[in-house]
């Protein structure tokens, strides 16, 4: 059984060409302790996974710098948390003002830590990643590992490479952004 969290690419083309999105379509499967979280079933489905890319890069500070499985200290597993603060902000002991603002920060920090956000247009089952410390926590609603966080951080950096190296050598606007987020990510 393969142990962490692996991401494996298996490309519509053999070389690159096109707009970002032709160069970068093909089938992604995300293996998290021998489990295959993406892609469920049998899918044969492709895509252009520089919008993956694109979340990364957008998101590579949250993911790197905030620690902690939840925001408003409610506990337990990342995949409930919404459900667990649902329930807590329909009590009477929560004001409307205070619902809303926790709302917000609570969408705001799952949107960043779930890859399956990066995938506009299709339904992706979440994939949380959450770092404490020098561990993470990778989690999806047909598994969960407690990694340590370089294990994880490479497996990131190796996933956004090899869909940056589908990208380098296009004339493409988007390609060509999409690198210089990535490798901008940093700052």
């Amino acid at each position: 059984m393969t142990k962490g969290v692996q991401f494996i690419h298996r490309w519509e083309t053999r070389a690159p060409e096109g707009t970002a999105a032709q160069a970068t379509r093909g089938q992604l499967e995300v293996i998290l302790e021998g489990h295959v979280v993406w892609p469920i079933g049998n899918s044969n489905e492709t895509w252009p996974w520089v919008e993956l890319l694109e979340h990364l890069s957008s998101c590579w500070g949250y993911l790197v710098k905030e620690t902690g499985l939840d925001p408003l200290g409610l506990g337990g597993s990342p995949v409930t948390l919404w459900k667990r603060a649902d329930e807590l902000w329909h009590t009477d002991s929560i004001s409307d003002a205070q619902r809303e603002r926790e709302e917000d920060l609570l969408q705001g920090y799952l949107r960043t830590h779930d890859l399956a956000e990066g995938l506009r247009g299709t339904i992706a089952p979440s994939l949380y990643i959450f770092r404490d410390g020098d561990q993470a926590t990778v989690t999806s609603d047909t598994a969960e590992a407690r990694l340590s966080w370089v294990e994880v951080h490479d497996a990131l950096v190796g996933l956004g490479a090899s869909i940056c190296d589908r990208l380098t050598d296009l004339a493409d606007p988007r390609a060509v952004e999409a690198v210089a987020s990535w490798n901008g990510r940093v700052q």
